[in-house]
């Protein structure tokens, strides 16, 4: 399925498409959003106690006009201290857009160009060599579509203190690694290339990046409480952190108060700010990069940045990247073009989210992290409920699933799926039966479950047991995938759900270093959901398999250059953590050894 058209911009310009809207930049200051903010003010709370959240700060913007902006719950649960609109909170990866402004910035000025190789500014990156005419560009790392290895996690984010070595350790990690993938082939998202990013601004503009960010960003926009630089964000006013964990019956069962968190790769995700300040960020993104006190865009590059940049037929999903901003919606598409980022931390959770043509924006943030993502349900329903006070337009029913007619199974037919599958983070089986296509998700583990799938007229197979799923299988660029369709948000959407791999891909070489590793290089205290301290080298089912724990989950693993293995596949989240290479290698003491996204794991005894 190719989505959309190709929206491609000239060689080292910003020129928007003719096509492309123009934001509101001053809305009719009659519009009455008292109804709005008087119902999400009834249901923020009891969605928070529904999901364990502890605090939640929201900013609701109409382009120059800051709509409301309130605190919930506690910033500190256990001093009683409450959520304000001042209240500090990481952003995650919101940060991007505000790295992406940042370039963006220094291309106006003639002082960068998307279309040069990302060496030419950041001569320290290198990988090892893979693809032929695959040229890493400055755009390619801000549409995520470089194939730099992305999820190198070793010290990005870190507890309790921070890592200030982890940008300089990755500048020496990447050489040894082979790019994931060839330049815009589908979608992956990406925080190395980001972190990148912040050499490319500090060597272009001659500036520490803490102050080319407060001179040209925060000091531009009166953002007086937003920092990069984390490790200065005062304790007293950054919201503490929370995880709630559910109980079988999918109620809250515990909330635990979890350490501070640092992220170190400063351009990918560290920045800390308050709904008051975030209101200002919005506000100026729906004027046309204009905030009250400077330009700090100028229109027609930020639309720019507001164009989806790559045409990629694996690029299955409901949204497509532009510069630094998604661009597509599953939750809003009936209130037009929806421009986004959400952010997460380990315990942050955030979601930016603009209707650009309608000059309508929300910021929301949770210090909690909890079973379903707060943060974006609370700002799709915050922007559905202002479009339609703005607008009339009232929200549409959601679309159910297509249905069509059932038709006569075929194993025979049915035979040329057959195969093994990978996913995002799991292994799946498609087998041919005498009942009906079976389908085995979680392949090798305790949770392995087979359900049985039956053809209908559309191309689709579905099961009564799993009415709200719906598979078809396609090749595209020559790569077999099983596509999912289900009910996200305002109606169905189609994603990857996996992609067959080869099997046997068991190399005699590899047979020795199955088993379990401990990592031996791992930065102390960086999260287990971002890195595995441990791994283990089975096979499944004839494929090698990385197994990692906790909700890292299963890589399949497939033959690359030089006798390494790479994780295969695609999923859900398209291109993101494949293509990683898996080196071999021995310790002095010829005990096995691995090297998997710069951190070495050395064979223990199982």
């Amino acid at each position: 399925m190719v989505l959309g058209a190709s929206a491609m911009l000239l060689v080292g310009t910003v020129t928007p498409s003719a096509s492309a809207a123009v934001p509101v930049t001053a809305p009719p200051v009659d519009v009455d959003y008292g109804s709005v903010i008087t119902s999400l003010q009834r249901d923020i709370p009891a969605t928070m106690q529904v999901s364990g959240v502890v605090g939640l700060t929201i900013a609701l913007v109409d382009g120059p006009r800051v709509v409301w902006t309130q605190g919930f719950g506690s910033a500190d649960r256990e001093a009683a201290k409450p959520v304000t609109t001042d209240t500090l909170f990481h952003i995650g990866s919101l940060s991007k857009t505000f790295t992406a402004i940042a370039v963006m910035q220094l291309v106006e000025r003639g002082l960068v160009d998307l279309d040069a190789p990302l060496s030419k500014y950041v001569p320290e990156f290198s990988l090892l060599p893979r693809f032929r005419d695959s040229e890493i560009t400055v755009r390619t790392v801000l549409d995520h579509h470089s194939g730099v290895p992305g999820d190198v996690f070793n010290g990005l984010i870190t507890t309790g203190r921070p890592d200030p070595r982890f940008r300089s350790w990755l500048q020496a990690a990447l050489p040894a690694m082979y790019p994931e993938h060839k330049v815009n082939t589908v979608y992956a998202y990406n925080n190395s290339g980001y972190v990148l990013l912040q050499n490319l601004v500090e060597k272009v503009s001659g500036l520490p990046f803490e102050i080319y960010a407060q001179r040209n960003l925060f000091g531009r926009m009166g953002m007086t409480s937003s920092t990069f630089n984390d490790v200065k964000t005062p304790a007293t006013r950054l919201t503490r952190n929370y995880a709630a964990t559910m109980s079988a019956d999918g109620t809250v069962a515990e909330v635990h108060r979890e350490p501070r968190e640092f992220v170190n790769g400063w351009t990918a995700g560290s920045i800390t700010s308050s709904a008051r300040d975030m209101a200002k960020y919005v506000s100026m993104l729906l004027t046309r990069g204009a905030s009250k006190r400077a330009i700090v865009l100028n229109p027609a590059t930020l639309r720019s940045m507001w164009i989806p940049q790559v045409d990629s037929p694996l690029d299955i999903s409901f949204f497509r990247e532009g510069l630094g901003f998604a661009i597509g919606d599953a939750d809003l598409p009936w209130a037009g073009r929806v421009v986004w980022h959400d952010g997460a931390t380990v315990w942050n959770h955030s979601m930016l989210k603009l209707l650009p043509d309608s000059g309508l924006g929300v910021f929301v943030s949770v210090n909690t992290e909890a079973p379903g993502v707060v943060s974006a349900a609370v700002a799709s329903e915050a922007l559905a409920l202002a479009y339609t006070a703005k607008t009339g337009v009232a929200r549409p029913a959601s679309a159910p699933l297509p249905l069509s007619v059932p038709v006569a199974y075929s194993a025979t037919a049915a035979a040329a799926d057959d195969g093994l599958y990978a996913g995002s983070t799991s292994l799946f089986k498609v087998q041919a039966t005498d009942a009906g296509l079976a389908v085995t998700g979680n392949l090798g583990t305790p949770a392995e479950a087979t359900t049985v799938f039956e053809p209908f007229e559309d191309g689709w197979y579905r099961s009564e047991a799993s009415p709200t799923v719906q598979f078809s299988f396609r090749t595209v660029e020559g790569r077999h995938l099983m596509l999912v369709r289900t009910i996200l948000g305002a109606g169905p959407v189609t994603v990857i759900g996996s992609e067959r791999v080869d099997a046997p891909t068991m190399r005699d070489p590899w047979q020795p270093f199955l088993g379990s590793y401990r990592a031996v290089n791992a930065v102390p205290n960086v999260d287990p959901s971002l890195l595995s301290k441990s791994i283990v080298l089975r096979v499944v089912d004839g494929v090698l398999v990385l197994v990692l724990p906790s909700e890292l989950g299963m890589q399949a693993l497939q033959p690359g250059p030089n006798g390494s293995m790479l994780t295969a596949g695609l999923g859900t989240s398209l291109g993101r953590g494949k293509g990683d290479c898996v080196i071999p290698g021995r310790t002095k003491a010829g005990t096995p050894m691995v090297t998997y996204l710069g951190v070495k794991y050395v064979r223990v005894a199982d």
